[in-house]
C-alpha cells in the first residue's frame, strides 16, 4: 500500500509536468539538465526514467526500484524522484537554469516526504552543474544537503559526479561515483551512515528518444557490489 501511494503520487506529478512538456518548444539555447541524480539524464525539456538497483551478495532482497522526471524550458527546473534519496520517501523539486557558455547550473531547493514509518521528511537543497569540452567530453556533479530535523531522519549529504565520452551519437561512455553521508544531529554531526559507489557506465540510445544506461559499480570501503540498470526517454 506504501509504496502505491508513492507511486501515484509520482504519476500525478509526472502527468503534470508532461503536459507542459509537449506544449513547449525545445529551448535550443538551454542549459542541459541533469535530472536523476545516481544516475545522471539530460534533457531539453522533460525526461522520465526508471531504474533498479542489484545488489551483488547473498543477502539482497528486492531490487529497489525509483522514478525520476525532470523538465526544462530555459529557466525552469521541476523534478519528481521516488526512492532515490531516502527509502518510501518521494521528493518534489524545483529550481532555475543559468548557463554561459560551456557552463551551466541549476540551484534548486526539495521537499522531502515520507510514505511510511522508515520514511523520511524534510527539506532539500541541491545543486546541478556540468560544463561541456572538447573531444565530445562532458562533466556533471550534483551536490545535495537534506535536513531533517529530528533522529529518525538525520541529516546527510550526497554528491554525484561523472564524466563521460561520447564517440558516437548514440553511445556513450561514462565514469560515475556517489558518495552519501549522513549526519547524527545530537552528537556533534558525528557519522552515522556513509557509503560510496563508483564505476563505469554505458549509455546506449535508441528509438524514439529511448536510452538505456547499465552501471558497475563497488564501494573501497566496503565489500558492496551493485549493477545498477535505467531505462528512459528524453522528450
Amino acid at each position: 500500500m506504501k509504496v502505491m501511494k508513492a507511486l501515484f503520487i509520482i504519476f500525478a506529478v509526472m502527468s503534470a509536468n508532461f503536459v507542459n512538456a509537449q506544449s513547449t518548444d525545445t529551448c535550443t539555447n538551454c542549459a542541459v539538465v541533469g535530472g536523476d541524480t545516481t544516475v545522471v539524464i539530460e534533457s531539453k525539456v522533460s525526461d522520465v526514467s526508471i531504474f533498479g538497483i542489484y545488489k551483488l551478495d547473498a543477502e539482497t532482497g528486492s531490487p529497489l526500484m525509483w522514478f525520476t522526471q525532470s523538465q526544462g524550458n530555459c529557466n525552469l527546473f521541476l523534478e519528481a524522484r521516488a526512492n532515490f534519496d531516502w527509502q518510501n520517501t518521494v521528493t518534489i523539486a524545483a529550481g532555475r537554469n543559468f548557463s554561459a557558455g560551456p557552463y551551466w547550473v541549476t540551484p534548486k531547493v526539495g521537499a522531502l516526504v515520507s510514505m511510511g514509518g522508515d520514511g523520511y521528511s524534510g527539506i532539500s537543497f541541491e545543486v546541478n552543474h556540468g560544463i561541456s569540452l572538447p573531444w565530445n567530453i562532458s562533466l556533471f556533479q550534483m551536490n545535495q544537503y537534506a535536513f531533517g530535523g529530528k533522529n529518525s531522519n538525520p541529516n546527510f549529504f550526497y554528491d554525484y559526479s561523472q564524466i563521460g565520452w561520447s564517440p558516437m551519437k548514440n553511445f556513450s561512455l561514462l565514469f560515475g561515483a556517489q558518495f552519501f553521508r549522513a549526519l547524527e544531529l545530537q552528537e556533534g554531526e558525528e557519522y552515522l551512515d556513509w557509503w560510496i559507489d563508483m564505476g563505469p557506465q554505458l549509455k546506449i540510445s535508441f528509438g524514439d528518444g529511448f536510452y538505456l544506461k547499465p552501471w558497475i559499480t563497488f564501494d573501497p570501503n566496503h565489500d558492496n557490489r551493485k549493477v545498477i540498470v535505467g531505462l528512459g526517454r528524453s522528450f
